[in-house]
Formats: C-alpha cells, sequence, structure tokens
C-alpha cells in the first residue's frame, strides 16, 4: 500500500492539475488509514484520513454536481469521524459525521432515488446517535436514530430480500431502544428492541456462518436484558 501511495504521490507531483491523479492520492490516504485503524492506531489513521478528506473535499467543491466526487467526500468524513470516535474525541467525531451527512444530503437532493447514498446516510445518522449517547445529548440521539430508522425502513421495504438494508434496520432500532431506555421510555424501548431482534434472527437463519449477523442479534439483546 505505501508503494501504491509513493506513486499517487509522484503522479501528483509530475501534474497537480491532474484531479484523477489527486483523487488517486486520496484514495490511497484513505487506504493507509483503514490500515492504520485494522491496527489499533486511530491516531496514525486520524492523521491519512485528515489528508484523505483535505483532497476530496476540495474535489467536491471544485465538481459540485458529481455525485462520485461527493460522496468521496462523505466517505472522508466518515473514516475521520470513526477514527475520532475510537479515541473518545466525540464532538469532533460528531462535527465529521455532520459534515459527512451534509453531503449526502446535498447529493439525494438531486438524486432522491439512490439507495447507495441513502444507505450511507443511514449509518451517519445512527453514528451520530451513538455519538450523542456518549455525550449524553439524548435529543441528538433520538433525532438523528429516529431518521436512521425511518431511512433504513424505507430501504428495506423496498427490498425485502437485501440483508445489508435489513443490517441497517435492525441496527437503527437496536439504537433506538437503546435511546428509549435512556430516556426512561421502557415500552417504547422493548418494542424496537424486539422488532431488532426479530430481524437479527431472520439475518442469522439467513446463513448462520456469518459473525456479523451474530453481532447484530447481540447487541439488541444484551441492552434488552439491562
Amino acid at each position: 500500500m505505501n508503494q501504491y501511495h509513493d506513486h499517487a504521490r509522484q503522479l501528483v507531483e509530475i501534474d497537480p492539475d491532474n484531479d484523477d491523479w489527486q483523487a488517486e492520492l486520496e484514495y490511497s490516504h484513505s487506504n493507509l488509514g483503514t490500515l492504520e485503524m485494522d491496527e489499533g492506531n486511530a491516531a496514525a489513521a486520524e492523521l491519512q484520513f485528515r489528508k484523505s478528506l483535505e483532497v476530496s473535499s476540495r474535489l467536491a467543491k471544485k465538481y459540485p454536481g458529481d455525485m462520485e466526487r461527493i460522496v468521496a467526500a462523505g466517505q472522508s468524513y466518515a473514516w475521520l469521524a470513526s477514527s475520532l470516535h475510537s479515541q473518545a474525541k466525540l464532538d469532533e467525531a460528531k462535527s465529521a459525521r455532520i459534515a459527512e451527512i451534509q453531503s449526502y444530503e446535498e447529493a439525494l437532493a438531486s438524486d432522491a432515488k439512490n439507495s447507495a447514498l441513502k444507505e450511507a446516510a443511514v449509518v451517519a445518522y445512527f453514528s451520530i446517535a451513538q455519538i450523542a449517547l456518549g455525550l449524553n445529548d439524548l435529543p441528538l440521539a433520538l433525532e438523528h436514530v429516529n431518521t436512521a430508522t425511518n431511512l433504513a425502513g424505507e430501504l428495506a421495504s423496498s427490498d425485502p430480500e437485501n440483508v445489508v438494508y435489513q443490517d441497517r434496520l435492525s441496527l437503527s432500532l437496536a439504537i433506538l431502544g437503546e435511546v428509549y431506555a435512556f430516556q426512561g421510555q421502557l415500552t417504547d424501548s422493548r418494542q424496537a428492541l424486539l422488532r431488532s431482534i426479530s430481524i437479527g434472527r431472520y439475518l442469522r437463519a439467513k446463513n448462520e456462518n456469518v459473525a456479523r449477523w451474530q453481532s447484530v442479534l447481540a447487541h439488541p439483546t444484551l441492552v434488552l436484558a439491562r
């Protein structure tokens, strides 16, 4: 990966005005960041994601109607937020997630039926809710997890056999149940958690060998048992 990054950097040095090569450099920084995250080096990952964001956000501004550039900027914000969250820099992580959502909302304004954008937005919304829980900002958590749940529900209804959409809905419902529990709305919490568990069981039945489905089922089950 370092070799790929060095090659991308050399291309940019040869022709700094070539935006395709700039995008390759952005991609290489993002990949280096994900490798650092995989190794548990969130601080080092943050530096790479900031470099990635510097390029992707500039290209998104330069090409305001380019969906690919907009999504790339959104993903840069998402990775940066994850690295900040891992370091318990919650206020900064929240700001990065909000910027990510703004990128997706801008794109959805011109492509409202783009399901990939909607799915990315679901993750961003429920990620903000999780951060807000850590900040003890329950109104913000409820606002964003409700949005995530509604959007995930739309996706799941549009394609019931899509396990990714079902996964997103289950996670959103689990976080919704958790927020309700913190607010003392135990009946609402139980209903959301039971829906999440039901979806988790459906996913596990589809393929018991997918470890992801086990974790999807475990989260709401643990919250319900509190």
